[in-house]
């Protein structure tokens, strides 16, 4: 009897390793964020209709590679603008950067827009420290933006949170769009007027 248990107990493990092997090289095969047989991110064209990547730029500091961004959108160059178009930002990161460090770059970077009151930009901070994960050398960060709506982050295409608070995401996607961007050159490129 001792051995008939045994051998149930190695049958049903058995079936329970070779259940998690499929399914776990199933989740290895299927990426997190599909790409749509022309090229474009599923969240965008199921959020974008009509979208078109409208630009890229290498973002470096002194020298160092910090990431690689670019942009979709239905409405091109000068028509584009971020306050009212739908849009999808995603930046590719060169190096290693803890989540509590970018939130706090992207809050220093939104001051510089101005406008919001240290009260505001702090409590921004916080919530976006909440968000973003610590990220490595290869990872993405994406934003898609649907004005009036929502902005919803993506990690490497699995999506992290949705921002209800429209002033932050305008924000947000000021660093990098608006016309006071502290890199106008990068917002050039992004939006396709370079």
């Amino acid at each position: 009897m001792a051995a008939l248990r045994f051998n149930s107990v190695q049958l049903g493990l058995s079936r329970l390793l070779t259940g998690l092997l499929l399914s776990t090289s199933a989740l290895l095969v299927l990426p997190a964020v599909s790409m749509a047989a022309d090229g474009l991110p599923e969240p965008v064209k199921t959020s974008i209709p009509e979208a078109k990547k409208l630009g890229n730029s290498k973002f470096t500091w002194f020298g160092l590679h910090v990431y690689d961004a670019q942009l979709w959108s239905s409405v091109a160059g000068s028509q584009f603008d971020y306050k009212q178009h739908p849009s999808w930002l995603e930046l590719k990161y060169g190096r290693d950067f803890e989540g509590a460090a970018i939130a706090e770059q992207s809050r220093e970077e939104m001051e510089k827009l101005g406008g919001n009151s240290d009260e505001k930009l702090k409590a921004w901070e916080k919530k976006l420290a909440e968000v973003f994960p610590n990220i490595k050398k290869g990872d993405t960060l994406s934003a898609l933006f649907l004005p009036g709506k929502a902005m919803q982050f993506f990690h490497n295409g699995k999506p992290l949170a949705a921002v209800s608070d429209m002033e932050l995401a305008r924000s947000f996607m000021g660093i990098w769009l608006d016309t006071k961007t502290s890199e106008p050159d990068l917002r050039k490129k992004l939006i396709g007027l370079r």
